[in-house]
């Protein structure tokens, strides 16, 4: 980590960082904590790959592939809602 200082470029070790956050007042603190925050959020929000359309319908049409059976239609919001019901009863309950 690195600072400028009247001009002057001077090094800051991880140690040294929080070494001087622990000096901040706590109101800083706060500040600087909702600052990394944002930071990292819009960070992640901009690093993660945006699916296309495309992609994104085959991703769904694949996934709606692992749970269709033989000769069964695709399960529906309902019984996909009962199938997940089942499972909790059986995996909590038995």
């Amino acid at each position: 980590m690195y600072r400028v200082s009247k001009n002057k470029l001077i090094s800051m070790t991880l140690q040294d960082l929080q070494a001087a956050i622990e000096r901040l007042p706590i109101e800083e603190r706060w500040a600087l904590l909702r600052y990394i925050a944002q930071l990292l959020q819009h960070n992640l929000h901009s690093s993660a790959p945006q699916a296309d359309e495309q992609t994104r319908r085959a991703i769904v049409k694949e996934m709606r592939g692992l749970l269709k059976q033989p000769n069964k239609p695709t399960p529906n919001d309902e019984a996909i809602a009962a199938m997940k019901e089942d499972y909790l009863v059986a995996k909590y309950l038995q």
